[in-house]
């Protein structure tokens, strides 16, 4: 359905749970890549090692930042789809 203004909840619902499912999978990467680094530190010691460590840890605290921001995004997506749902409903009875 094209639209001329507004929005359409039902698809705008779709889209969040999409995003949502999509930072379920940046906190996997989170966790298998700790896990695997933890690996790393066990079996390789040394200055490079330690960058390594240092350097996930800074990608982990990137990884968080984006997936906290998909749900924020998420869960504005679906407050604009309940107020627009809200407002259509209010207007048609």
């Amino acid at each position: 359905m094209a639209l001329t203004d507004g929005m359409d909840p039902v698809r705008i619902r779709e889209v969040a749970r999409q995003l949502t499912t999509e930072s379920g999978k940046i906190e996997e990467v989170v966790t298998n890549g700790t896990t695997q680094a933890g690996t790393l530190a066990e079996n390789w010691i040394g200055n490079d090692s330690e960058q390594f460590a240092s350097s996930w840890q800074d990608a982990v605290k990137s990884l968080q930042a984006a997936r906290d921001l998909m749900n924020d995004y998420a869960r504005t997506a679906v407050q604009q789809a309940d107020e627009q749902k809200g407002a259509s409903g209010a207007t048609s009875d």
